[in-house]
């Protein structure tokens, strides 16, 4: 194999088929990024095996092949070499580096065929999104799938095809994000690894992004950027039930506002306390935010368009403003019931965000 490639084109690439890469995996090959070469573009793969990603572009191909390179190896250089044309040749065990004017480096590879076979979606379900939309709906919900491994279908995004719309959900137990959005597809559910949505939040950046979905392969191509997952195994919690249909109380606040509380009441909860907490009460169309530990206290009230009891409740604070970041609305309607705060936003599809409190006290007035 032997190409020609301008530094930054090849850098973009590596940037992002490394992605998946386990530089520590004892598997050598799975230490490597593949690099084929075949008509006028290369493609490099990397893969930990759960995920695998490929990166698409240009080249003058002089000689068609594939070699396994050691991928840390080889970003790190290429990353350290001056702009211009880099010529690629693959020998026996290693490969030639050409660039600049005489200079030369050589890294030895791996050998081609222990690479992971790539394995491709049988395409039971395809979907296309413009990627603007489809990256700005699994924002406002992945962040809410869990982060230990006690509940690995908890770990991952729920996508859940239907006739009338993709509903796209995650759950921790302890909060639920819910969206939305329009398509056309047969009945599918697929449980993807949070970590893959967090990949293609980072490196999918074309207008449309394809989605294809087979028995236990999850496909997100857009442009040159390819990104395949496995498929979590198991049974997603049942998620209809918990949305309240009736409330006790609403409150419309501003989202700034309430937003500026959080970011300050952080540092007034003690940084020993597993889950900080915030206390939230409403009455008199005034809403209050109150975080304190042994040595300070932060006590906050603005005004606010209540209806229903009055509330005295308790939050994650974190859990609380992750949900209120991503509100694209100057007022936002808090809406209660028992120990469950629930907000739903309308922005470029239907919304649905449901948020479990860590706990709740109800005083009525």
């Amino acid at each position: 194999m032997q190409i020609t490639v301008q530094k930054k084109a090849l850098e973009k690439m590596l940037n992002a088929s490394t992605q998946s890469v386990n530089p520590k995996s004892p598997i050598n090959a799975i230490q490597g990024v593949l690099l084929t070469a075949k008509g006028d573009t290369i493609k490099m793969t990397g893969t930990d095996l759960d995920i695998t990603i490929t990166s698409i572009g240009e080249a003058e191909v002089i000689d068609e092949g594939d070699v396994l390179i050691p991928a840390k190896r080889l970003s790190d250089l290429v990353k350290n070499l001056p702009d211009g044309s880099i010529n690629m040749e693959s020998k026996e065990e290693s490969v030639e580096i050409h660039y600049g004017k005489k200079q030369k480096s050589t890294i030895k590879t791996f050998p081609v065929e222990e690479f992971p076979a790539t394995e491709q979606p049988d395409s039971l379900i395809s979907a296309k999104f413009n990627t603007g939309e489809f990256l700005s709906a699994v924002s406002k919900v992945y962040f809410a799938a869990a982060d230990e491994e006690s509940r690995p279908v908890l770990m991952g995004v729920l996508f859940n095809f239907t006739p009338f719309g993709l509903d796209i959900i995650a759950t921790d137990t302890h909060r639920l994000n819910i969206i939305s959005t329009p398509s056309e597809t047969d009945e599918k559910q697929v449980v993807v690894p949070k970590r893959t949505i967090e990949k293609i939040i980072r490196l999918c950046k074309d207008e449309e992004i394809t989605v294809s979905v087979g028995e236990s392969i999850v496909q997100f191509a857009a442009g040159n950027v390819i990104i395949s997952t496995r498929q979590i195994a198991g049974k997603f919690p049942p998620h209809n039930t918990i949305i309240p249909k009736e409330f006790s109380t609403e409150c419309e606040i501003d989202t700034k506002e309430i937003l500026g509380s959080l970011n300050r009441a952080v540092f007034m909860v003690p940084l020993t306390k597993q889950i900080p907490v915030v206390n939230l009460s409403i009455a008199d169309n005034t809403f209050t935010v109150n975080a304190q530990d042994d040595n300070s206290e932060l006590n906050e009230s603005y005004d606010c368009n209540q209806t229903g009891d009055e509330l005295n409740i308790s939050f994650s604070t974190k859990y609380l403003h992750d949900l209120l970041s991503v509100i694209n609305s100057n007022k936002v309607t808090l809406k209660f019931n028992g120990n469950l705060c629930y907000v739903q936003h309308d922005n470029f599809c239907s919304v649905v965000v449901a948020v479990v409190p860590v706990s709740a006290v109800k005083e009525s007035a």
